[in-house]
């Protein structure tokens, strides 16, 4: 159909914030989860309007109960509900005398009204951007004025302010207000901070990726070098080598191109909830779940050399519960990202660019970061201490029995000690600055509210000069989550590594 009116029934006043809205609904068209939705969702935003008939005509009850039956469950995989503002008991039945309505297309029409090739999102875009569908506001083509969506201007809480110069959009599909992710919107980092842990990321990512992947072809090479209790450190770098992958593919976008922001007609926000498109998934799946595996395989780590120094286990006797060793560190962090993804945890980091969860709901924070991370660290270091007590009784004993033996137990020791603070160093790091993150969040969101935006025209010009949380706190949490894989070379530092490699170059010749 050519002719549209408005306002339309769910209250827009123009064809510019119908567009806006039913962008919002992109990625559950996506889904392909019924084959009425890009219809019916047009026949609400832009429904038919014909000189013939003074009135609008939606869609009819029937398609709406079909879509909503078809697509619900999907939308909860998500974390979001059925949309408020649409009601179908509110639309006409199809056969009802007193109210037309339209059926879905390719069905034989029972009344004059149904269309037959409904126009795709894309186009109707297209024709709003360029005047191209003729909007009839007379006598017979009009309703009542419908109230309006609020409009948010801060991320925390809409009210119904002005639309120019919001740091934040409003999402009707989730009925939440998302930060802006667009060029002149900060919310609590300033332009140059971002820009600024944009190189760190991509620096300490680099060190991360080089040195990893060096410890992990070395162990490729020369597998039989490492054995268990040490092996797990393998394991370990390879989670750390996934990690700094993450952060490289998200610096390949550039300072100014965050992959956590998801595009709109009226304009980028960050990710937020189940539906935040296939690059940030893909980011936050790896990130996340690598940086769990990470942990749990310290922990396997730490159960290990408590096993061989404390119960006098051989390498063998190890290897044997490897399997279950595997299970555990690579199961128990899926579960996690599982969990988080159907719960819709996942969001956008305003600093990094990059989707993890907790940036901008600090009970998430908590619940799937803090405490998983706190747990796994606390278990790893409780059986390392219980190690490093076994392993000085062993020492004093051996001393008095073969000197050779002692040295080599010293220098064990010495490299499982200098590892151990190497990791649970930083690892006490990063769970702290996210505590001090998940205390502080409300605080720093109400400064954001306070600070207007400049200047009263149709550019948004919301910056800072100044980042309201502390960079350096933050540049900190980026490093130490980096380190441990930069650190974990250090298990390859000798001549038996140049004699492993030498060999395979003479062996490829």
């Amino acid at each position: 159909y050519n002719y549209t009116t408005f306002p339309n029934i769910l209250g827009h006043d123009n064809p510019t914030d119908a567009s806006e809205v039913l962008f919002e609904y992109k990625l559950l068209l996506d889904s392909h989860c019924s084959t009425q939705l890009r219809f019916f969702l047009c026949s609400l935003h832009f429904p038919m309007c014909t000189p013939k008939v003074a009135v609008a005509i939606p869609a009819c009850r029937g398609m709406c109960e079909k879509v909503r039956r078809e697509c619900e469950p999907i939308m909860e995989l998500g974390g979001v509900t059925w949309p408020e503002s649409i009601d179908c008991s509110k639309l006409p039945l199809r056969h009802q005398k007193d109210r037309l309505c339209m059926g879905p297309p390719g069905e034989s029409p029972d009344n004059p009204t149904e269309a037959d090739n409904p126009p795709t999102i894309t186009t109707f875009t297209k024709r709003t951007n360029r005047t191209k569908v003729w909007v009839q506001t007379s006598a017979e083509c009009s309703r009542k004025k419908a109230g309006k969506e609020p409009i948010c201007d801060s991320p925390t809480k809409p009210n119904n302010s002005t639309k120019s110069m919001q740091k934040s959009k409003q999402i009707s599909f989730l009925r939440k207000c998302l930060p802006r992710c667009e060029k002149g919107v900060d919310v609590l980092f300033s332009s140059r901070h971002k820009e600024i842990a944009h190189w760190l990321l991509f620096g300490f990512s680099l060190l991360c990726f080089i040195s990893t992947t060096v410890t992990v072809c070395t162990f490729m090479i020369d597998s039989k070098r490492f054995r268990y209790p040490e092996r797990p450190i393998i394991f370990l770098s390879i989670c750390y080598c996934a990690y700094s992958v993450a952060y490289l593919v998200r610096s390949a976008n550039g300072p100014h191109h965050p992959i956590a922001c998801v595009g709109g007609e009226g304009g980028s926000h960050f990710a937020k909830g189940g539906f935040q498109g296939s690059g940030c998934t893909a980011v936050f799946f790896v990130l996340y779940y690598f940086g769990m595996a990470a942990s749990a395989w310290w922990v396997v780590l730490s159960l290990t050399w408590l096993l061989s120094a404390g119960f006098k286990w051989g390498h063998e006797a190890i290897e044997a519960y490897g399997f279950y060793f595997h299970l555990a560190a690579w199961l128990i962090p899926a579960v996690q990202t599982i969990s988080a993804l159907v719960l819709g945890k996942v969001d956008g980091d305003e600093l990094t660019g990059v989707c993890y969860i907790g940036n901008l709901d600090p009970e998430s924070l908590m619940y799937f970061v803090i405490i998983p991370l706190t747990f796994y660290l606390l278990t790893g270091t409780v059986a390392l201490v219980f190690g490093f007590g076994y392993l000085f009784k062993i020492r004093r004993v051996i001393r008095h029995q073969a000197g050779k033996a002692a040295g080599k137990l010293e220098k064990l020791m010495m490299r499982i000690g200098v590892f151990s603070v190497l990791y649970t160093v930083p690892a006490a790091c990063v769970v702290a600055v996210n505590f001090y993150q998940y205390q502080n969040f409300a605080v720093w969101m109400a400064h954001a509210e306070r600070i207007p935006c400049k200047g009263a025209t149709a550019k948004l010009d919301c910056s800072l000069s100044e980042s309201i949380p502390s960079l350096p706190i933050f540049g900190i949490k980026i490093f130490m989550s980096l380190i441990a894989g930069i650190t974990s070379g250090m298990w390859i530092w000798s001549g038996k590594t140049l004699e492993s490699w030498r060999k395979f170059y003479e062996s490829c010749r």
